[in-house]
């Protein structure tokens, strides 16, 4: 499986090559540095691929992350 390497605010992650595009409130989702409209997606601690931040009804990261303090 194809993978990149991505940045979250606290760690380097591998990020899986899958687009998730249904939203899962048993999914934790994480803002990468350096992409203002995606985010990693985990399932417990294992990264399984990203969403884009519309699927959650965001139009950024940013507003994303600010929805959730």
């Amino acid at each position: 499986m194809k993978a990149t390497i991505g940045h979250t605010l606290t760690e380097s992650i591998l990020i899986p090559e899958v687009k998730i595009e249904v939203h899962n409130p048993e999914h934790r989702y994480e803002a990468l540095r350096g992409y203002s409209g995606i985010l990693a997606v985990f399932d417990g601690w294992k990264c399984i691929g990203w969403i884009k931040v519309e699927v959650l009804g965001f139009s950024t990261a940013k507003e994303w992350m600010d929805s959730n303090r």
